[in-house]
């Protein structure tokens, strides 16, 4: 879509809201399994090297993140 824009973070609820709401950008449970363990979930195109989306904690930044940030 070319008005589509990257988000470089985003909290799991946030993204949860969007997979609810029919973004076909993750599947619910896989979202789910990542809050539930407090794992980063780190999204991108198979299709390119581009960066992609980091799924973290509400307050957490990437860069206390290791190997993330």
């Amino acid at each position: 879509m070319p008005t589509a824009r990257r988000i470089p973070e985003i909290s799991y609820e946030a993204i949860l809201e969007m997979a609810s709401c029919g973004s076909k950008v993750l599947a619910l449970r896989c979202v789910e399994y990542a809050q539930r363990f407090n794992m980063p979930l780190h999204v991108r195109s198979s299709f390119s090297h581009r960066p992609g989306t980091l799924v973290i904690p509400n307050g957490v930044s990437a860069r206390n993140l290791p190997n993330l940030g």
